[in-house]
């Protein structure tokens, strides 16, 4: 996303596809599971996962805003708005409540649909897909911005319970080839739409999902680096901004790409100094020791 002004506005980058990609990875963290399990420590366990970083780095970025404000001579509080108690002090933060409720939204629909077998429910989310992805671009020019960032969670919570379908379906040769043609066929729905719409929210979740689709049909073996950056991406999300305030004026003349490598290595070292310190329950989920994975099967990893 942060490289697309320089790519041009041709380039996948500029789509932002990030916030589509994780939100469908936050559903999906939900929908693997299969069953029932109680509802009180499932809510507990979310809100702690998204609530607690959501609240921490809201109290750093409003220490910061109101550090560049008196240093500009302007009041304290300058930056602040009502909006900002559940949308966050720095503009990315929405994304932590808002994945809490497709959280939530998930294991909703999934007990909800427990009953539909698996190939109906992955059809009607494809026959629907079109209207879901045309919510983005029918409701961005009449709700406001607050509204709008919820408007995300409408196409995440289905496609997310259907991916969670067909991932604990048996691991048959066949596998593979309905999760590509669930994720292509979603792909095909959403470029549909946004040469009508010409709104990017339906393209974002249709390379988001084709990409998720992907990432869990080919297989690959497992290793610790991948386990490693996995464990980092919820961090590396958080911290960004506050890395990019401290040393863009440096890089800033480098090419666009450079400034973005550069920006997330940075911040990946922030969040693996702040998970070996007693903030790492504000920095993702504390590594865990990489379990060995047979080659030549599926990674299923999801980090939410």
């Amino acid at each position: 996303y942060h490289t697309g002004a320089g790519l041009g506005d041709s380039s996948v980058f500029r789509l932002g596809i990030g916030m589509a990609i994780f939100l469908l990875m936050s559903g999906v963290s939900v929908g693997l599971h299969s069953g029932t399990r109680p509802l009180r420590p499932f809510l507990a366990e979310r809100a702690r996962r998204y609530l607690m970083p959501f609240a921490f780095w809201w109290v750093v970025y409003a220490a910061l805003r109101t550090f560049m404000a008196l240093r500009h001579e302007q009041a304290a509080l300058s930056w602040f708005e009502p909006s900002m108690i559940w949308q966050g002090s720095y503009y990315h933060l929405w994304f932590m409540p808002v994945a809490l409720g497709v959280c939530v939204a998930v294991e909703a629909l999934r007990l909800a649909a427990r009953n539909v077998p698996t190939g109906v429910f992955v059809a009607i989310v494809l026959l629907v897909s079109p209207l879901l992805f045309h919510a983005g671009p029918a409701l961005h020019p009449i709700v406001g911005i607050g509204v709008y960032q919820w408007v995300w969670a409408i196409p995440a919570v289905p496609i997310s319970v259907a991916f969670g379908r067909i991932i604990a379906l048996p691991r048959t040769p066949r596998w593979p080839l309905a999760m590509l043609c669930f994720a292509g066929a979603l792909a095909v729905s959403g470029i549909a739409i946004w040469s009508v719409d010409r709104d990017t929210f339906p393209l974002r979740f249709a390379v988001g999902a084709l990409l998720i689709g992907v990432g869990f049909a080919v297989s690959y073996p497992s290793n610790a680096l991948l386990f490693r950056i996995r464990t980092m991406t919820a961090g590396v999300f958080l911290c960004h901004p506050l890395v990019i305030r401290g040393v863009l004026r440096f890089i800033e003349p480098l090419p666009i790409a450079l400034i973005a490598a550069i920006i997330w290595v940075l911040a990946a070292c922030l969040t693996l100094v702040l998970q070996r310190t007693r903030l790492a329950r504000f920095a993702g989920a504390p590594p865990e020791p990489a379990a060995p994975v047979a080659k030549q099967r599926p990674s299923h990893a999801v980090s939410a």
